[in-house]
């Protein structure tokens, strides 16, 4: 039986075989089998918590904002052995999610400034 405790970050693998899990603003990722195989851990070095997580196309990796030392937010992609490769930091936006494409040629992701817009309209 799978539980999922509140705040925790999931996302199925490619070949939908494994469930990459994270709580969030934590350093450890479990790797938990969907076909009753061993559940793993992994430790990610060299970052201050995970604020999002999804697969790469290929599955050999995952992408994931993180919050960085410097307060900034960051984009970094982690392989299985731990190891991140930062991609992004921006110290003036939140980035969010990193979906990748099929292909793994690109990445939609979401960054927020924190600023926003408001409209009235009339005569609808």
């Amino acid at each position: 039986m799978l539980v999922i405790a509140i705040g925790e970050l999931l996302c199925l693998s490619p070949d939908g075989l494994t469930i990459a899990a994270a709580v969030w603003r934590s350093n450890q990722i479990q790797f938990l089998s969907t076909t009753k195989g061993p559940t793993k851990s992994l430790a990610v070095k060299g970052q201050g918590g995970i604020l999002a997580l999804d697969w790469a196309a290929d599955g050999r990796s995952l992408w994931a904002s993180s919050s960085a030392g410097t307060g900034a937010e960051m984009l970094v992609n982690i392989d299985l052995r731990g190891e991140i490769r930062p991609m992004l930091e921006d110290v003036d936006k939140d980035v969010g999610w990193a979906i990748p494409s099929p292909d793994g040629h690109r990445v939609a992701l979401w960054e927020a400034s924190g600023s926003a817009n408001a409209w009235s309209l009339q005569g609808f």
